[in-house]
């Protein structure tokens, strides 16, 4: 068991591994489907760019301490997950999961160590703070929290947002004339060629796009008072026109985590920290909680946890912003401006 020192700790959640299984599983109590991923990785080193090979062809389950064993679809190359939608954790329940192979013509069998779910505990509140910032004014994102008292109050948070995309296609040029793009609803007509006439509705004015933050927060609870968390900080949200053209709606989950997974993530900070690169050759290690059942020398890498989760959802609005701030209307085709940008609008938006 490795001793920490208390932690609140943000930080970039992208790894950089050599070339060894990987697996990406995570199990809650929430409905499914629940996902595990396989890859083979590569790239050590600063420079060295991060590649991935997804695994196909795998046989992976998930096993209770009851003896269930619950079977996972091979969605996509290297995407597995549960097809059952009333399976998911249960409280105080334990769960590893358990993965077969063929490599070299050969059959590799993987498991994890059985991992104990418990209560995710409260998430009380979520809220902002503006911050003029010379690199760029920005929101600090911020949640209070309440452990359940008997839990190892151990805690991580994530969060996703969501916010508008406004264009302006109809005035859309080419060849240096105006050239409205077909969806903007608007055509070029009249005696010169170059006047435009609206037709029927803009399909592609308004986008919502969703990105989910590359940082998140682990916290060991020891600088609460008693079962209580305060001003955790979470990340930032740059106040810029470009994302608040509208509003910015901002959904943090928060995850109970086991002993195993904290300590992966922990490891995981402090070696970034010190080598700018994670699971370099001196710290291969840092190993999850993956081993071999065929090949006790083969490394696998990664992690496979289960987390009782809550959730809570806010939004920050543009008049929240209290500097002025520009901004610059595209006329492209707002879908082509971010790779999961949509024109269906949300439900809660």
């Amino acid at each position: 068991m490795v001793i920490f020192g208390s932690c609140v700790e943000p930080f970039n959640a992208n790894l950089s591994i050599d070339k060894k299984l990987v697996v990406d599983g995570l199990l809650t109590d929430q409905p499914g489907p629940h996902t595990v991923r396989l890859t083979y990785s590569a790239g050590t080193g600063v420079n060295q760019k991060f590649n991935a090979v997804p695994v196909n062809g795998a046989k992976v389950s998930i096993a209770d301490d009851t003896g269930h064993n619950e079977l996972l679809t091979e969605i996509s190359l290297g995407t597995y997950q549960t097809i059952n939608s009333s399976f998911k954790a249960e409280i105080g329940r334990k769960y590893n999961v358990h993965i077969e192979l063929f490599k070299n013509n050969s059959l590799s069998v993987f498991e994890s160590t059985q991992e104990m779910i418990e209560p995710s505990g409260e998430l009380d509140n979520v809220y902002f703070e503006y911050e003029r910032n010379p690199s760029g004014n920005r929101f600090a994102i911020y949640v209070d929290a309440t452990k359940k008292s008997s839990t190892n109050g151990l805690m991580r948070w994530r969060w996703t947002g969501t916010y508008q995309i406004t264009t302006e296609p109809q005035f859309h040029i080419e060849e240096g004339a105006p050239s409205p793009l077909a969806c903007s609803g608007y055509v070029r007509g009249g005696n010169s060629g170059n006047s435009i006439t609206k037709e029927g509705p803009c399909t592609c004015c308004e986008c919502w796009t969703i990105e989910k933050s590359s940082y998140f927060t682990i916290y060991d609870g020891e600088q609460s008072i008693g079962n209580k968390y305060q001003k955790i900080l979470l990340g930032y949200i740059p106040a810029i026109g470009e994302i608040f053209s509208d509003k910015y709606h901002l959904d943090v989950e928060q995850l109970s985590l086991t002993v195993n997974a904290y300590n992966f993530w922990k490891l995981a900070k402090n070696q970034k920290d010190g080598t700018g690169s994670l699971f370099q050759p001196a710290s291969a290690k840092i190993r999850g909680n993956i081993r071999s059942l065929t090949n006790s020398n083969e490394e696998s890498l990664g992690l496979f946890t289960v987390s009782s989760i809550v959730n809570k959802s806010i939004f920050i609005r543009k008049e929240d912003i209290p500097d002025p701030i520009s901004y610059n209307y595209s006329t492209l085709d707002c879908r082509t401006l971010r790779a999961n940008a949509t024109t269906i609008k949300p439900p809660f938006w």
